[in-house]
């Protein structure tokens, strides 16, 4: 019903100046064309969508850590709150993530956001979770793009394996590329359980 509702007045703004609001912040990025956040009753954020909702913007206001990401069709950004907090004994855990084509970035986010240590690969250097990776920060192994995987990616791959605590092979990448299938049967056979 609300959003028969927010629909309906949004088909009104060609005529008329429409002001609301919002306490739910993906409701507000999807039926507003600008947003203005406040911060102890004074304007902290004013703009299009994508400029007020950031993490930064966000976390400055609430209090609290979030992925933003922008809707597949819309194009409009969405939050996604984080909850917790890393534990002491996450710090110092190790994972890889077998991932590509843009599967794994919230999984890097979310990982990083709680204190594990992550790696990913094998990628291309045009994938998304590649450039995930480079903005974490986070040590990849990485291909050209249509590139087989080369004996020593392999052995880099190896290593971040050898050193990690868990192995996660997104599902959807297994198998799908000859290069992935290699790289999965690698995450299996080091797989301690």
């Amino acid at each position: 019903m609300i959003s028969f509702t927010l629909f309906k007045i949004r088909g009104l703004t060609d005529r008329i100046t429409v002001t609301s609001v919002f306490h739910d912040l993906n409701l507000a990025a999807y039926y507003c064309d600008r947003l203005i956040m406040l911060k102890d009753r004074r304007i902290y954020a004013i703009g299009p969508p994508e400029d007020v909702l950031t993490a930064e913007t966000i976390r400055a206001v609430f209090g609290i850590d979030t992925l933003i990401r922008h809707h597949p069709f819309t194009r409009k950004p969405y939050v996604l709150p984080v909850y917790e907090r890393p534990a002491a004994h996450e710090h110092a855990r190790r994972i890889h993530v077998i991932c590509g084509g843009g599967t794994g970035s919230d999984l890097l986010y979310l990982l990083s956001a709680r204190g594990f240590v992550a790696t990913c690969g094998a990628l291309n250097v045009l994938d998304t979770d590649y450039g995930t990776a480079l903005h974490l920060g986070l040590p990849s192994v990485v291909e050209p793009p249509f590139h087989s995987i080369t004996p020593e990616s392999l052995a880099e791959l190896r290593g971040y394996l050898d050193r990690c605590h868990h192995r996660y092979a997104h599902a959807d990448r297994l198998g799908e590329h000859r290069e992935h299938q290699g790289a999965a049967r690698l995450c299996r056979k080091n797989d301690p359980g």
